[in-house]
């Protein structure tokens, strides 16, 4: 159109609407559907207007963001991947009869789950102490979900029930969950009365008050509740002496009580349970008996592979992730390819399992390219079946290249080629990530070290087990390398440092991994011989070539990713390096360096650990567990509604929690 353009945003029920002709390929088919077209202006002549209409709340924001991608050109994954928006001073040139129609998701809910979060926990850190990431960053996190048209978010690994980043959420317009051990929002790692006090048989109504806690904090907001139980900290339920049948019956009871809790708070409440390790167990043995509603989350075991997929039924749903933290996935580079998700997302299609994605991305930083994967194939998933996971995968990846870095098809097609490539790497493909390679690394170093100081030289089992460890996909990776290496010149200049921070980095970190791996095993196996001197020299190449992950990881820090490898607490190459170091020095006889000691999520999650309010962040007067009572008896049971006197007369006990 020659003049500019009018833009109207707003739901079907806007009352302006009655002047606008909607174009029949609107396809506004249920909540969240959305569409931006272009008509003949309702008030101006011989003008042209856009127009952005979404159903309900969250298909008016999918269609202003419609807007801003189709039209303006914003890049939804702009925040994560450098690809700030361009300021169009002389405006937009757009084609006349512009139309892009989205019908209703096949999946109700979307989710990202911030999880094992310390490289966004370290670098983006809350300067006022209340949550684990400032402000800014949840908001940006909260806009890509968005804009990837996601509406589900669980919010950190561990946070308390009334953290502001579960405000900001909800006001975002998302709805808030929770995974499969914060049960109904209760942050269980700060429990503070003990592990002998988390029992359903001993404490339920301990446990009880605190579960309750959490309905009465978000009972006003839009939840899809998690209900179960496990023991504390993602640990398996203590249940000593207990036979599968008595601990699913114990989690059965549980989710039954939790199940009546919320729907008293909430009516119409939708409410989830994780078949998550032992859970998994239990219901294929038939064992767990669960309310009826209740939706069934499938899961995956960090590798893409989903357990027990056999046995999906229509309203179940999915747990998946793009990154893990199991001491063999992934935390700093991509590892899950979008076929792998596509072999599993279409089953759950298939069997109508639908109600819900819920993807874990750790840092979300490192694996743009998975979960963007995973994020359109939630909304619309038909044109991701139409062929096989494969050439689905090649066709995705060009496209992705072809957006996140600005080149045309041909390029694209090389760079597709390269991350299939990547892919295709005989270990990842066996779902072993960064974290399998550093623990390579520490496990032969560490038992190096403690065989030189002991014996003076390498023992024939370690040898043996060096030998085994020699890594096979060396020579691959170095030959990816260097496709990727002759890929810059294909990349305008403006999008370099994206493609160095994520490709570049990624291969080079694998790379100077393995090559660790190979000269510290080829130093075991020549120490074992007697050949110190050979020792020494591999050793130390050892050392130098685990400084170049460092090197690589330094490609990805600049402007607002500033530092952010710094605080890989919990993958932690600094600590390898350490363990590394420590057996270069005992190879040269020299003084052993400290090892740095391990970080955990104390490290990023510290601002929890001042207060005093559980189960809480901020201090409730009516929801505070230093005003419970334990009351104990042999005339009496415990229960979840508070217990009850068996007999005419009881003598009790009564004990003040305090969680000092």
């Amino acid at each position: 159109p020659s003049r500019l353009a009018s833009v109207f945003i707003g739901s079907t029920s806007a009352s302006w609407l009655s002047a606008i002709k909607i174009p029949s390929g609107c396809s506004l088919d249920g909540n969240e559907s959305h569409c931006v077209f272009t008509t003949a202006d309702p008030f101006r002549k011989n003008a042209t207007s856009i127009v952005a209409l979404g159903v309900g709340l969250r298909g008016i924001i999918y269609a202003g963001y419609a807007f801003s991608e189709n039209i303006l050109g914003v890049d939804p994954w702009y925040i994560w991947v450098d690809h700030d928006p361009q300021l169009r001073l002389e405006g937009v040139e757009m084609a006349d009869n512009v139309l892009f129609s989205y019908s209703k998701p096949v999946f109700k809910y979307r989710c990202f789950f911030t999880n094992d979060e310390d490289l966004l926990g370290g670098t983006k850190a809350d300067p006022l102490g209340e949550a684990v990431f400032d402000t800014k960053t949840w908001d940006t996190l909260f806009e890509t979900l968005l804009r990837l048209k996601g509406n589900m978010f669980l919010v950190g690994t561990i946070p308390f029930p009334d953290e502001p980043s579960l405000r900001l959420a909800s006001r975002r317009g998302l709805v808030l969950t929770q995974h499969h051990f914060n049960l109904l929002a209760l942050d269980t790692s700060r429990w503070p009365y003990g592990s002998d006090h988390w029992s359903w048989t001993e404490y339920p109504n301990l446990m009880a008050y605190a579960w309750q806690s959490g309905i009465a904090e978000l009972q006003n907001r839009e939840v899809v509740w998690s209900v179960g139980l496990r023991g504390l900290n993602d640990y398996p339920l203590p249940c000593p002496g207990c036979s599968d049948e008595e601990k699913a019956q114990l989690i059965s009871t549980a989710i039954g009580n939790q199940t009546e809790w919320v729907r008293a708070a909430q009516p119409n409440a939708e409410l989830i349970t994780y078949l998550w390790d032992e859970g998994a167990d239990y219901y294929r043995k038939g064992l767990l008996h669960l309310p009826e509603g209740i939706h069934i989350i499938f899961t995956d075991e960090g590798d893409g592979h989903v357990q027990d997929i056999d046995l999906l039924q229509p309203g179940s749903g999915l747990y998946f992730h793009t990154a893990m933290l199991n001491g063999h996935a992934n935390q700093l580079t991509e590892m899950v390819s979008p076929a792998r998700f596509y072999e599993e997302g279409q089953e759950f299609v298939k069997k109508n399992s639908t109600f819900a994605v819920i993807l874990n991305t750790s840092d979300l930083r490192p694996v743009p390219l998975s979960t963007d994967a995973v994020m359109k194939f939630v909304w619309n998933p038909n044109e991701y079946l139409r062929e096989d996971p494969n050439s689905t995968q090649t066709k995705f990846i060009t496209e992705w290249c072809t957006q996140r870095y600005e080149v045309d098809s041909g390029a694209a097609a090389k760079l597709a080629d390269a991350y299939n490539t990547y892919f295709n790497t005989p270990y990842i493909l066996q779902g072993h990530g960064d974290h399998y390679l550093a623990n390579q690394i520490n496990s032969l170093a560490s038992a190096f070290t403690s065989d030189l100081r002991n014996d003076g030289q390498a023992s024939p089992a370690l040898a043996r087990q060096a030998q085994t460890a020699v890594p096979q996909s060396l020579s691959y990776v170095e030959t990816l390398n260097q496709t990727v290496s002759s890929l810059s010149s294909l990349i305008p200049a403006r999008r370099l440092r994206f493609f160095g921070s994520h490709l570049v980095m990624q291969v080079g970190l694998h790379l100077s991994s393995l090559r660790t791996i190979d000269s510290l095993a080829h130093s075991i196996i020549e120490s074992s011989k007697g050949n110190s001197s050979e020792a020494v020299t591999l050793g130390t190449t050892a050392l130098e070539q685990l400084l170049m992950v460092f090197a690589y990881e330094r490609m990805g820090e600049f402007d607002k990713w500033d530092g952010l490898y710094m605080h890989d607490w919990l993958v932690n190459y600094h600590r390898t390096r350490r363990i590394l170091m420590n057996t270069v020095a005992q190879l040269n006889k020299l003084p052993l360096p400290p090892v740095q000691k391990s970080s955990g999520y104390d490290t990023f999650y510290s601002y929890q650990i001042v207060h005093n309010n559980f189960p809480y962040f901020n201090y409730n007067d009516t929801w505070n567990g230093e005003h419970f009572v334990i009351i104990s008896c042999a005339q009496c049971v415990n229960s979840s509604d508070g217990g009850t006197f068996v007999g005419e007369t009881a003598t009790i006990s009564m004990e003040i929690l305090r969680s000092e």
